[in-house]
């Protein structure tokens, strides 16, 4: 793993903009468009905003979300309702792929699944993952203990979460290991000891058990 560091949000988020466009404009040389899983949070959200004013062509990026509170869409915990207020605010098309396309969470993960390997194959390479790190080292809505961490095969799951007493969508490891580029986005000197465990890749805590062939820690002290 690529760890940056900085001492500032400016600083952080200037990095940030500038490997995104990069990313970008390679993926459409290869492929003519740009595939993104967005994550959840405050800390993404920074992102988020400054993205709108980066003249990119809207068009040609696919939002894809790595990881969904099985709330209605408009409900204040919703990951989608952050995304939506804080990204491609007045910019069209805003090409976002939402978890909420049925009813029961099982059949809204076989869905988005589909969606997945209708766009990008039956091994969907996203470009770019964006992913945290919990206190208790989950990443996207894998946590410690459940279910979705012995997926080996799909790439869309429901999650039962126990710990929380709710239930979550979210991306399995057989897709968040096919991806181009991971990027873990951290904020806070309080997040040092699960970054630490991250980078020694303890294998007791489900955001060291990604096996993406190219990942980078952004972590804003």
């Amino acid at each position: 793993m690529t760890t940056h560091t900085f001492d500032s949000r400016e600083s952080w988020l200037q990095s940030l903009l500038e490997r995104f466009e990069l990313l970008f404009n390679q993926a459409l040389l290869n492929r003519g468009s740009f595939h993104v899983a967005l994550s959840g949070g405050s800390t993404p959200k920074e992102l988020y905003g400054a993205l709108n004013s980066r003249g990119l062509d809207w068009s040609k990026i696919v939002w894809w979300l790595g990881d969904e509170r099985w709330v209605k869409p408009d409900h204040a915990d919703s990951n989608e309702k952050m995304i939506r207020s804080s990204l491609g605010l007045g910019i069209s098309p805003f090409l976002f792929q939402s978890w909420h396309t049925a009813e029961d969470p099982s059949e809204a993960a076989a869905l988005y699944e589909t969606e997945l390997i209708k766009q990008l194959g039956p091994q969907p390479e996203i470009d770019l993952v964006l992913l945290g790190i919990g206190t208790d080292g989950h990443t996207a809505s894998l946590f410690p203990g459940t279910e979705a961490l012995q997926e080996k095969t799909r790439y869309a799951v429901s999650n039962l979460v126990p710990q929380l007493n709710t239930t979550r969508v979210t991306l399995t490891y057989p897709a968040l290991d096919l991806a181009q580029e991971t990027w873990f986005l951290v904020k806070g000197a309080d997040k040092a000891v699960m970054v630490d465990r991250l980078l020694q890749r303890d294998q007791t805590i489900p955001s060291a058990c990604i096996k993406a062939k190219n990942q980078q820690l952004f972590w804003w002290k």
